[in-house]
């Protein structure tokens, strides 16, 4: 028994987090110290953006951003951004190693940290890309009156002579949806001829998109820490995410927002008002592909989810037709003349690349080969996938279709996978997460320090050895495997799916069912109803029958009374009358009162339970006065004896005066 229960406590003390503060401590700071370096390094880089980060920028005089005059090195600005991406992976695993072990971390501060490092990252100039400088163009192009789906920024710079504009994309028009186009121009309001300014307000609306899916998904695991700090470590404070969506400023985090707010506005609200949610998720997703044509993933995860039910997809449908309609009929034909073109051409060739190279084949197959092969994962990974919440069918439609699209599909950059994560954090922890983990690492490592095209030769020979490296042997490998394994796993299903089946769903709150679960719920509710009316039927028989037994009895305690008056009176008179005829007589007394009680607790009873009931009281009672006359009656071949006194004896000998039953029988 001792070494049992030693056995056990040692167990439980290696098991429970509570019990081992210390370890607990040391593996919490390894996961804090690590993403606080990598997020600092990030923020150090986008103050001395002036030093390495072309094209050069004017400032506005007053107000965001700022940048520090402060002039470093080249490559000693270069080479830190590598090593932050490295320590941001190697806090987001070990982060996520805890939080599977259940090992508690200071999430708080964690949290505090990389907010105050996203603020910071705002208020600074664009770095690792030059994209926000074109949206700020293309607002600028819709402010002149021109169409920026047919006007391109090097013409905007022949007509303008603005600084400031990169020369990656000078001869590319907007291939963003007019909603996208209509924010553009909006910051471009906002921030005047400053591009430095007009990128400030675009990353601004960043940080709010960012932030609500950050909440969002804190309070849908909000009663789950072990969750909770995956959400967390998967988006709120993962370097690799905030180099993207936070310090490049990229647009797909504001998709991401709108495409996230349908899907749970099906899943959480489908069930009570399934008419109206189905809009409202039409419309949030409709707005998500306006700003990105991408976000179609989202539109064909709604279309999955909803094809048994055609009512409701109809009105998803007009939801997101109210939207894409009337933008895309003011912006014009171009819009979709350059959506359609974005479609099929492209830059970055993913694994296909290396593939093709090994096979000694034209790059020019590599869209037919990639279309080809996307549909059969994405049927397999929307069959196979693991089965995760059972009230977030959308989500977990969005979750396959868009992981088969971002491993398949060749022109993939590492911002792209703000489309996947968002959609991640919502499901149970699985092997999806070192995935995704895998394939952003090596996407963000291989896309840093992002320069632009043709600004490699600023890089010198050492560092340029190492992107070309990173770019064209690690980052495809990578990208290989991770479509391998997932297929893999697909097949399997070893998918080693961690925490609770369902979500832990706060007091007060209904989640979202699917349909087969509303069947059961509505199933259950009917119980509860019936089982409610039926114990109230039950009360209020049994408080009939306990009345009508309550005046039952008393009837019978009557009849009982009446039965006892009747069997005296016969039995005196019994002891008067001759021994020939006693008998008759007494029994026929004896049968008549026994009648009469029955009768009278039969008319008063008025149920046959309660008939047999008193009817074989009264047999009871006859049997019994039967055999006391018996008793009491003399034999012929025996002289009497005295009898047992009776009530009719000891009346006798109250009266002297009248003769007893001896005197009378002449004794």
């Amino acid at each position: 028994m001792s070494n049992s229960s030693t056995t056990t406590a040692s167990q439980s003390a290696h098991t429970d987090p509570a019990a081992t503060p210390s370890a607990g401590g040391l593996l919490g700071w390894a996961v804090v110290a690590p993403i606080t370096a990598a997020l600092a390094i990030f923020v150090a880089a986008g103050l001395l953006r002036a030093s390495w980060m072309p094209p050069p920028l004017p400032m506005p005089s007053v107000g965001p951003p700022w940048q520090l005059s402060v002039h470093v090195p080249f490559h000693d600005a270069i080479w830190p951004l590598w090593v932050a991406g490295a320590l941001g992976t190697y806090g987001v695993v070990a982060g996520l190693i805890a939080a599977r072990r259940h090992q508690r971390i200071p999430l708080r501060t964690l949290l505090i940290l990389a907010g105050l490092a996203i603020v910071a990252l705002t208020l600074v100039p664009p770095i690792g890309t030059t994209d926000p400088l074109d949206y700020a163009v293309y607002g600028h192009i819709v402010m002149l009156g021109r169409d920026p789906y047919t006007m391109t920024p090097q013409q905007f710079f022949l007509l303008t002579h603005t600084a400031g504009i990169p020369p990656d994309w000078q001869t590319t028009i907007s291939v963003y949806g007019p909603l996208a186009t209509g924010e553009q121009y909006l910051a471009a309001k906002l921030g005047g001829a400053s591009l430095a300014r007009d990128a400030f307000w675009l990353k601004l609306g960043n940080l709010i998109a960012f932030a609500a899916i950050a909440y969002a998904a804190d309070r849908m695991f909000r009663g789950d820490r072990a969750a909770r700090t995956r959400v967390h470590l998967l988006w709120t404070a993962n370097p690799l995410i905030i180099w993207s969506a936070i310090a490049g400023g990229h647009l797909d985090v504001l998709a991401a927002a709108l495409g996230v707010a349908g899907l749970l506005i099906l899943d959480r609200h489908g069930l009570q008002r399934p008419l109206a949610a189905a809009v409202l998720s039409g419309v949030c997703i409709g707005a998500a592909v306006d700003i990105k044509a991408d976000f179609a993933v989202f539109g064909l995860a709604l279309i999955w989810s909803l094809w048994r039910r055609p009512r409701y997809l109809a009105a998803a449908a007009a939801g997101a037709a109210a939207v894409l309609l009337p933008s895309y009929g003011l912006a014009g034909r171009s819009a979709i003349e350059a959506l359609t073109n974005r479609a099929s051409t492209g830059l970055g060739w993913g694994f296909y690349r290396l593939l093709f190279y090994y096979l000694h084949l034209p790059l020019h197959f590599v869209v037919p080969t990639a279309s080809v092969l996307l549909v059969p994962v994405a049927w397999l990974a929307l069959r196979r996938l693991p089965k995760g919440f059972e009230n977030r069918p959308a989500v977990r439609a969005a979750l396959a279709l868009s992981l088969a699209w971002l491993l398949v599909w060749p022109h993939q950059y590492s911002w792209y996978s703000i489309m996947f994560l968002c959609v991640l954090i919502l499901f149970p922890a699985s092997r999806l997460d070192w995935l995704a983990l895998a394939w952003l690492s090596a996407q963000t490592i291989a896309d840093m320090p992002g320069l632009g095209f043709g600004q490699n030769k600023l890089l010198g020979r050492a560092l340029a050895d190492i992107e070309g490296w990173l770019v064209t042997r690690v980052d495809p490998i990578v990208m290989f495997l991770a479509l391998a394994l997932l297929i893999i796993w697909c097949r399997n299903g070893r998918w080693k799916v961690a925490g609770a089946i369902e979500p832990v769903v706060p007091a007060g709150r209904r989640p979202w069912l699917s349909p087969r679960r509303a069947r059961l719920a509505t199933r259950a509710v009917a119980s509860r109803l019936t089982g409610r009316l039926a114990r109230q039927a039950v009360a209020s028989r049994l408080t009939s029958r306990a009345a009508a037994s309550r005046l039952a009895g008393r009837l019978a305690s009557a009849a009982l009374a009446g039965g006892m008056t009747t069997r005296v009176v016969a039995s005196g008179l019994a002891s008067r009358t001759g021994a020939s005829r006693a008998g008759a007589s007494r029994g026929a007394a004896h049968r008549a009162a026994a009648s009469a009680s029955t009768s009278k607790a039969v008319a008063s009873r008025g149920s046959v339970h309660r008939r047999s009931a008193h009817r074989r009281s009264a047999n009871r009672l006859t049997r019994r006065a039967l055999a006391g006359r018996l008793a009491s009656k003399p034999t012929p071949a025996s002289p009497a004896r005295p009898s047992r006194p009776t009530a009719g004896s000891l009346a006798g000998q109250a009266h002297p005066g009248q003769p007893g039953p001896e005197q009378a029988d002449g004794g």
